[in-house]
């Protein structure tokens, strides 16, 4: 995505999970944000396959944030792409900073809410295989992650 200057490859990050991972003492995520302007059926699709792919100990999906001063806030605005927001407020309120899995705030150009909502409810057997293992290999002697119970919980289904 141009706005998140993020130029790595899916051949990099595969690369460097392994490379991660090959050290058993490590605890390995990996964060997915959702909801970019861009963001497209063919984009979800992507992310999944990479969720399924990947060998990491979690996994967490969140919705993107539009944090003023960055590229995204500024397209947001310019483009009308704010949910329900109040740009002086937002971040005067707690609820961003809650996890809220159901709310976004921003609509990607070619998707509806309903469709990123749809992709979460989608992903969260994926999410909860990640859980399971690490709890699995925690309960076997492999690895002690204290916050592994204080982690964010897989939203409900509606």
């Amino acid at each position: 995505n141009r706005i998140m200057r993020k130029n790595l490859s899916q051949e990099k990050i595969y690369e460097v999970i392994r490379l991660t991972k090959s050290h058993e003492q490590l605890y390995v995520k990996a964060f997915f944000i959702i909801g970019m302007p861009e963001e497209t059926l063919d984009t979800l699709e992507q992310t999944y396959e990479m969720i399924q792919a990947i060998d990491v100990d979690r996994v967490y999906i969140q919705n993107v944030l539009p944090f003023p001063g960055t590229a995204l806030f500024k397209q947001a605005v310019r483009d009308g792409l704010l949910l329900d927001v109040d740009v002086e407020t937002l971040y005067r309120d707690d609820g961003m900073y809650i996890s809220n899995w159901n709310r976004f705030f921003v609509k990607p150009y070619a998707l509806g809410i309903e469709q990123l909502q749809q992709f979460r409810v989608r992903c969260e057997p994926l999410i909860a295989k990640h859980a399971q293992a690490q709890r699995l290999s925690i309960g076997a002697g492999e690895a002690t992650v204290p916050e592994l119970e204080s982690s964010h919980p897989i939203p409900p289904t509606q």
